[in-house]
C-alpha cells in the first residue's frame, strides 16, 4: 500500500475577488508546503485529532491543530516509522513553527491531503 500525504496552503480572497475570479474562470491555486511518504503514524494522528480522513480528500488544518501537532512532535507523542525520522521530524517542527509565527489564518487556509 502506498501513502502519499501533503500539506497545502491556499490564500483566501475576498468575496468580491472570488465573484470576479468565478466570472473570468480564474482558479485559486494551492501551494505544496510539506510532503510525507508512507507516514502511517502521521495519518493516524490526523484521524485521531481532526476527523476521519478520506482518500483523496482535502481537510482543513486549523491553527489549533498545528499547535497540537507541534506539541506532539516536540514531546515525542508522535513518532515517525523510518530511518530518517529525526530529520523529517525536525523539518516538520521547523515548518510548523514558521507557519504558526508567520501565517495569518484569516487569509490563508491549510489543507491535509493524502492518496493511497
Amino acid at each position: 500500500m502506498g501513502l502519499d500525504t501533503y500539506l497545502y496552503k491556499q490564500k483566501q480572497k475576498s468575496e468580491l475577488e472570488q465573484v470576479f475570479d468565478n466570472l473570468v474562470g480564474e482558479k485559486v491555486e494551492m501551494a505544496e508546503v510539506l510532503y510525507w511518504r508512507k507516514n502511517f503514524n502521521l495519518l493516524e494522528w490526523f484521524r485521531n485529532n481532526m476527523c476521519e480522513i478520506d482518500n483523496c480528500g482535502y481537510h482543513e488544518v486549523s491553527k489549533e491543530i498545528f499547535e497540537k501537532l507541534l506539541e506532539a512532535l516536540d514531546n515525542g507523542a508522535l513518532e515517525y516509522e523510518w530511518d530518517d525520522d529525526c530529520e523529517q521530524i525536525n523539518r516538520d517542527i521547523d515548518m510548523i513553527t514558521k507557519i504558526l509565527k508567520e501565517e495569518d489564518f484569516k487569509t490563508t487556509k491549510f489543507f491535509f491531503y493524502n492518496w493511497w
